[in-house]
């Protein structure tokens, strides 16, 4: 079936941190959305990618910065929304301001709409956004079938500061709970609990029997199941049991749309994370199946990382090194690098 957005992110290029987080909001929210960095592969013309993705998207969100409202990029991409908004007499564009200054450098042909102020409130310009985007139907389009790219979890949105306790070159949890979701080895289960206290300081980890109902979020075409979905029931729990962390593990194969599947997913910051062990068995160059255990605790302690806010790292061997392969994920470490530590406000050792 041909694919349709619900959201194109506009944005300047030096604003793309936020850029990501906003995306990442929207996704985890439901929302089919356009954005670059997961959309525009190597060898794809950039410009195709770009005019295909708004005409394929219901809505052009443009975030309004002092970047961005000077960028060439940008105000074409506006122009473009903007006559489709002319032909088909229904809203297109939605204007979001990420920066106080821009709220006095509006483009003109923006200036008689109302916008969601983001650099004002995040949480509630977000819902502003999604109100809009959920009420207003435009007719699909018609669209080319998509280019999937694997990928081992979602793109990463802006890192931000945890100031919560820590101690050394880890970062304390007091407790982290592990939730088995559907059929799930004991050995993963087993040795998650053996090993992550000592990723986190010595934090209690207990297994909790939650009900978590998979079936509604699989997707019936795919037989893969949607984690964003599965991550939006864990996180409804975390609210009610004590614990500073749930951790979902489970043998489904997941995915996320526009990616082949996911390693695992998180609440970028949040108390809820999800892995699958379904594609850790796999052999890569490194080994086969013998390597389960040492790649469970590695995605575990990468989602978590998550959580924590900590977005992927540069250095190939940390653990928040993004796994484009499992021999990425195999390559590289079990632990936080230096910077990620520092960012968790740990000491180096």
């Amino acid at each position: 079936m041909p694919k349709t957005y619900d959201v194109f992110i506009s944005h300047s290029s030096e604003d793309k941190a936020i850029a990501e987080k906003i995306a990442q909001h929207l996704s985890f929210r439901g929302l089919q959305v356009w954005y670059d960095d997961w959309e525009i592969l190597v060898g794809h013309d950039i410009v195709d990618k770009v005019y295909g993705g708004i005409r394929d998207s219901r809505f052009l969100l443009v975030l309004l910065s002092e970047k961005s409202v000077r960028s060439k990029w940008v105000q074409q991409e506006i122009n473009v929304a903007r006559i489709r908004e002319i032909e088909s007499g229904a809203t297109v564009v939605l204007p979001a301001v990420i920066e106080p200054n821009a709220k006095s450098q509006i483009p003109e042909s923006l200036r008689t709409k109302r916008y969601a102020d983001i650099s004002a409130n995040f949480q509630s310009a977000m819902r502003e956004i999604e109100k809009a985007v959920s009420v207003t139907k435009l007719t699909p389009v018609s669209v080319t079938p998509p280019v999937y790219r694997t990928t081992s979890a979602y793109e990463t949105a802006l890192a931000e500061t945890v100031t919560r306790p820590t101690n050394g070159t880890t970062f304390r949890l007091q407790s982290i709970a592990l939730v088995p979701i559907g059929q799930v080895q004991s050995e993963s289960i087993a040795v998650l609990q053996k090993r992550l206290p000592a990723k986190f300081k010595g934090a209690s980890c207990q297994v909790l029997g939650v009900e978590i109902d998979a079936e509604k979020s699989r997707d019936a075409r795919s037989s893969q199941y949607h984690a964003t979905k599965i991550l939006a029931d864990l996180e409804k729990d975390a609210k009610r049991l004590q614990a500073d962390r749930l951790l979902g593990v489970t043998d489904l194969d997941l995915y996320e749309p526009g990616m082949n599947f996911v390693f695992g997913n998180a609440l970028f910051p949040g108390r809820a994370a999800i892995i699958s062990t379904c594609r850790l068995k796999d052999t890569t160059s490194y080994g086969g199946a013998e390597l389960l255990p040492v790649r469970v605790v590695k995605e575990s302690v990468h989602e978590l990382g998550h959580t924590l806010s900590l977005a992927h790292c540069k250095d190939p061997s940390c653990v928040m090194y993004f796994s484009s392969s499992l021999r990425d994920t195999d390559r590289k470490g079990e632990d936080y690098c230096r910077s990620c530590s520092r960012q968790l406000g740990g000491q180096d050792a």
